[in-house]
């Protein structure tokens, strides 16, 4: 499933994922830029983007539409276009 993270929310959404590379965000001397961060500004973390285009990355599949390959999506849906 692609991963759109709610445009609403303050609060990282990967947050509960126990991602390695968040853990020095979580060390007692710096939990104020990790709630600065994580749970405010998630959007300006390098880590978070790192994640979410993985994220997106698993969930593509290779297809070739008139001779050219090209990643879509596994929900992305098609329109049929007649020809």
């Amino acid at each position: 499933m692609r991963f759109h993270p709610e445009p609403d929310s303050s609060c990282c959404p990967f947050i509960d994922r126990d991602d390695s590379r968040c853990a020095s965000k979580f060390k007692l001397g710096r939990l104020h830029n990790a709630f600065g961060i994580c749970m405010n500004e998630y959007q300006r973390c390098a880590t978070y983007h790192q994640i979410l285009r993985e994220s997106e990355a698993r969930h593509t599949i290779p297809i070739a539409i008139n001779g050219r390959v090209t990643a879509v999506s596994h929900f992305r849906r098609l329109r049929a276009t007649g020809t």
